[in-house]
């Protein structure tokens, strides 16, 4: 790290130790990485009225919007340090919003292909309206055939193998093989 970079993360210390105002300017700095513009006032404005809220562990930053009960939780922001990238952080940090907001959908949009493919690894499944929103629970709930599909089933909770299609039951093996890496990732990413 160079320069004012290094002034808000020392070498000692990691996001983690970082009030809501500097995690909002890390996010400003790295903007042309994160592919949207970021202005730090309106992150810091957002998190001050209780709109939005930071979570940093010591490698990544994700800055998410509750929209309520209805909708869930929106991932607006996720930044992982270019050291520690490919190595479990970012999954680490989404595995730590996943507990955080347990039993509640969240949501991101990524596009391109590196993208989806942490999207996947992450726990994260198509949304039904597609776009590039991403999803851990597809909403709108969709009925098919009377039966509910394996990814409105709530998180933790395996279906019984008969009612799922072949389809459903592939795509909950998947979603619980991702959940399990991003457990593992997160135990292995912990800081002592």
């Amino acid at each position: 790290m160079r320069g004012a970079l290094r002034r808000l993360v020392p070498r000692s210390a990691g996001y983690d130790r970082l009030p809501a105002h500097a995690l909002a300017r890390v996010l400003e700095r790295h903007q042309s990485e994160l592919g949207v513009p970021v202005k730090a006032v309106e992150l810091s404005d957002a998190v001050a009225a209780g709109q939005g809220a930071f979570v940093a562990t010591r490698h990544a930053i994700a800055f998410t919007v509750d929209h309520g009960p209805g909708l869930g939780v929106e991932l607006r922001h996720l930044y992982v340090a270019p050291q520690s990238r490919r190595c479990g952080a970012g999954r680490a940090l989404v595995a730590r919003l996943r507990a955080r907001h347990a039993g509640r959908n969240l949501f991101t949009h990524f596009e391109g292909d590196g993208h989806a493919r942490f999207a996947r690894l992450a726990g994260f499944a198509p949304a039904a309206e597609g776009g590039g929103w991403w999803s851990t629970e597809a909403l709108p709930l969709p009925r098919t055939r009377g039966r509910l599909p394996a990814s409105v089933l709530p998180l933790g909770c395996p279906p019984a193998p008969e009612v799922l299609a072949e389809d459903d039951r592939e795509r909950a093996a998947r979603a619980l093989c991702a959940s399990a890496l991003a457990a593992a990732a997160a135990l292995s990413c912990m800081d002592a």
